[in-house]
Parts: structure tokens; C-alpha cells; sequence
């Protein structure tokens, strides 16, 4: 679960106030929650980008004129 710390604490797990990470330990996470250390940071879905492609270029290139 992603989270996010609404202050800084010290324990099994630490974290400093504004800090979001990722956590696993169930017990821990309730814990911090009820306490009121941390609260779950929703993800949203980010729209996959899409490559920029360069556009062909249709102006011609001039010809070089050869020096005599």
C-alpha cells in the first residue's frame, strides 16, 4: 500500500513528515493509521505516453554548387 506521512516518526519502519513510500507489513501500516502517522495515497493510472515521432520533412534540400 502506498502511504504518505503526516509526521515524522521512528520505529520498525520510519519515515520524515511528507515522505510517501510503499509498505507491505499490514500489522505495521494499521498501526501508523490508527496512530495518525500515515494516510493511504491514492494512485491514479497515468496515461502512457506515446512516443514523439519526428514529422518527414518535404522541404528540398538545395543543391551544392561545385567551386571552379
Amino acid at each position: 500500500m502506498r502511504v504518505k506521512a503526516l509526521t515524522s516518526f521512528a520505529g520498525v519502519i520510519s519515515m520524515y513528515e511528507g515522505e510517501t513510500r510503499e509498505v507491505n507489513d499490514s500489522f505495521e501500516i494499521r498501526d501508523l493509521l490508527a496512530a495518525g502517522y500515515i494516510a493511504e495515497v491514492k494512485t491514479e493510472a497515468k496515461p502512457v505516453e506515446k512516443p514523439v515521432e519526428n514529422p518527414k520533412s518535404t522541404s528540398k534540400k538545395r543543391a551544392t554548387r561545385k567551386k571552379k
